[in-house]
């Protein structure tokens, strides 16, 4: 189930990954504007927690975007209560983003330096 959330302009500089890239992944969004990205895919989601902004979804779609040239993306931007129920799937986030800035990982630009 997928909530809707408010869309927002972000800073990429401000978005905390929670994944690292994947090539076949990185090939496909290469072929396509950014606009065809959000087109096809939609906006990534991004959660606002005590450790930041985090990408829930859309890691790859951000790390794109940042290859590109891109200051700022539009994104699903949840701030309000947090269903109960999607509680354990943002504790899997946090720890994926805690994990990541152990690596020295603070944003999608450093996602192409990792």
């Amino acid at each position: 189930m997928k909530i809707l959330m408010p869309a927002r302009l972000i800073n990429l500089e401000d978005l905390q990954p929670t994944d690292t890239l994947r090539e076949s992944s990185q090939s496909y969004l290469q072929t396509l504007t950014y606009e065809e990205i959000e087109k096809r895919h939609g906006l990534p989601q991004v959660w606002k927690t005590d450790i930041g902004l985090l990408i829930s979804d859309g890691n790859q779609r951000a790390a794109d975007a940042y290859k590109k040239g891109l200051k700022e993306i539009r994104v699903d931007f949840q701030t309000d209560d947090i269903p109960d129920y999607f509680l354990d799937y943002l504790n899997l986030v946090i720890s994926e983003a805690e994990l990541l800035r152990k690596q020295g990982i603070h944003s999608p630009k450093d996602l192409w330096q990792a």
